[in-house]
């Protein structure tokens, strides 16, 4: 799922400067997010953030309480064998 829904900027950069700007708008999204947790009825999940962006945003919010892992983001320049093999390594490392 997004962290950030509904947000019609495509440049990371200024969506990053929004939000920082705009704590409110995250912590809706968290709450959101939570709920989405609560509704599938997870129970101890780890969370995989694809990007730097993305990982920021769920280690500051849910990351005191929810391990969070860092993943590439899948539009990076890089083999789908490489990225297949990047997220096995960190899923591998996360159990």
């Amino acid at each position: 799922t997004d962290i950030i829904k509904d947000f019609p900027e495509k440049h990371s950069s200024n969506v990053m400067r929004y939000l920082r700007a705009h704590p409110e708008l995250v912590e809706r999204n968290i709450d959101s997010f939570k709920q989405e947790l609560y509704d599938i009825r997870s129970t101890d999940p780890t969370i995989y953030a694809f990007g730097n962006d993305a990982f920021e945003i769920l280690a500051n919010y849910v990351g005191s309480f929810l391990p969070v892992k860092k993943l590439t983001h899948y539009s990076h320049f890089i083999s789908k064998e490489n990225y297949r093999a990047h997220v096995l390594e960190v899923v591998a490392a996360s159990v």
